[in-house]
């Protein structure tokens, strides 16, 4: 657990700003469904007193504080800003001379009621359409559903069980498809109305306890959008903010805290420091890194029928190797890439993401592109992605092959070629027929690719990949340093450990 959780830590210090929030915000979530709502409060308010993280948008959690009571820092603002908005439009509408800005709309506790109301019902008709169509034929909605006799709700419910259990049981808690989701809904759906006969105090022995849809609900958190919609829930709350799920599931209370607190450590030390750049780390740890993802990562076993090597790297490749090498190929490679011979020549077949990267050639088969090779050297050079080639293109011409497999190619292009491009590029920027739209998206793509202009014209050495086949795909890097760094952050992708969005991490903290 803990070299699980140690790796987390360092993805979520290395995620982008999106990323970032969308998980803090997950776990958010999730801690307030098991009923930790101190922590979730807590997250929540941490998030928002930071100027770069106060946007992330939660507002399933709003049932659950309207209900409390109780709000985490800045949330109940949001609502109200949400609110003041509408008034203005509304005042706009009925008064189209108003002047701007004249007497700003006031929010009553009576608006925040309603608006909370208007967004129970509308979450309501994502999941409630099957109960209110299949079940109890309702041509007007949950209200007409509600205003059932109790024993024709606790009837519906338990019709709504059995649609579930008919259900094909490997499509009706997968992760993902329809099935999935239906079955998500309808237990919902089933929840919702137990609880609106708890609060009538309707009880009879055959009717089903929160307690029995408590243990539906913890064998399958992870199935398709079950989560999303218990949050969507105001009566689903009413069972999960007392821990019902958490008691249900077993989690253990110091398991979570601890979680908690090493999650809230990173998030200070993320606004403290801000995100941590792989430019911070070395090749070889980049490697090792690369190297222990290819070897745990669930979804990279799956791709290895045989399982993987017990090792990536191979022995580094000697100083006299290198020069070599260069006398051969009658050039000097890059800096960085000596450095990566330099920890290992060559690299088995590591995870990428979705499928495997090639493996990398030792420093003895490293290649120029033979001049028979068309198909290779007469493909257009992407250096800026797709869509940019414009005229006469540059192609990519004699590369230097430092790794393949099968359809998958590695290519370093030398400093002659990327100059091609430059001046290529150079000449589209200054001349008077390209229009202002095409050279800013030149000037857009240049600040992605090397930091702006100024860091793409310095640019010698680049590395693109080349995928043929049915999907034939270009990507290129400014550096074999960029190209490794991006392969560390796919082979992360999905990774099995404490801190993975798509998981719920209540099932590790049993």
């Amino acid at each position: 657990m803990a070299s699980e959780t140690q790796f987390s830590r360092r993805k979520l210090l290395q995620s982008d700003d999106s990323e970032f929030v969308s998980f803090i915000s997950s776990r958010a979530q999730q801690f307030a469904v098991l009923g930790y709502i101190d922590v979730a409060i807590n997250l929540v308010s941490r998030l928002n007193v930071h100027e770069k993280y106060c946007k992330a948008n939660l507002q399933t959690l709003w049932l659950l504080w309207a209900s409390l009571g109780e709000w985490p820092v800045r949330e109940e603002e949001k609502l109200k800003q949400i609110i003041k908005k509408k008034k203005e439009q509304e005042s706009k509408s009925s008064a189209p001379g108003r002047a701007e800005g004249a007497e700003e709309a006031i929010v009553t506790m009576k608006d925040v009621h309603d608006e909370i109301q208007a967004m129970e019902d509308g979450y309501a008709g994502t999941w409630f359409h099957y109960a209110q169509r299949d079940i109890f034929a309702a041509q007007s909605g949950r209200e007409q559903v509600e205003g059932l006799e109790n024993k024709d709700i606790s009837n519906g419910i338990q019709r709504l069980l059995d649609s579930v259990e008919e259900l094909k049981p490997e499509f009706r808690d997968a992760s993902t498809g329809a099935a999935a989701m239906e079955a998500s809904a309808r237990l919902v759906s089933a929840l919702d109305l137990r609880w609106l006969l708890k609060e009538r105090g309707y009880e009879q022995d055959s009717l089903i306890s929160v307690e029995q849809l408590m243990d539906m609900f913890a064998k399958r958190m992870e199935a398709n959008q079950q989560l999303v919609y218990l949050m969507q829930s105001r009566r689903a709350w009413g069972a999960l903010k007392d821990g019902t799920l958490a008691k249900t599931i077993g989690v253990n209370d110091q398991k979570v805290y601890a979680y908690a607190n090493e999650l809230e450590d990173t998030l200070d030390e993320r606004i403290r420091e801000g995100r941590i750049k792989l430019d911070h780390l070395t090749m070889r740890q980049m490697l090792e890194i690369l190297d222990n993802n290819t070897r745990t990562n669930p979804e990279s076993l799956e791709d290895y029928m045989d399982g993987p090597p017990e090792r990536l790297f191979h022995d580094p490749a000697s100083t006299e190797e290198i020069a070599e090498a260069e006398r051969k190929l009658g050039i000097k490679p890059p800096a960085d890439y000596k450095d990566f011979l330099a920890v290992t020549d060559g690299f088995e077949q590591s995870w990428g993401g979705i499928i495997s990267d090639p493996p990398l050639h030792p420093v003895r088969d490293i290649r120029w592109l033979e001049d028979d090779e068309d198909y290779f050297i007469d493909l257009e050079l992407e250096l800026l992605g797709p869509g940019f080639p414009y005229g006469m293109w540059p192609t990519v011409g004699k590369a230097l092959e430092i790794g393949s497999e099968d359809i998958d190619n590695v290519w370093l292009i030398p400093p002659p070629k990327v100059q091609e491009v430059q001046n290529r590029l150079s000449e589209i920027l200054k001349s008077g027929e390209c229009d202002d739209e095409l050279k800013k998206r030149i000037v857009d793509k240049m600040e992605t690719f090397a930091g702006g202009i100024e860091g793409f014209m310095r640019l010698e050495w680049c590395l693109v990949t080349w995928a043929s086949g049915g999907a034939v795909s270009m990507m290129s890097y400014p550096s074999f340093t960029a190209y490794t760094r991006q392969k560390v952050k796919r082979s992360s992708t999905g990774v099995n450990d404490g801190l993975r969005p798509g998981r719920f991490f209540g099932y590790q903290c049993r």
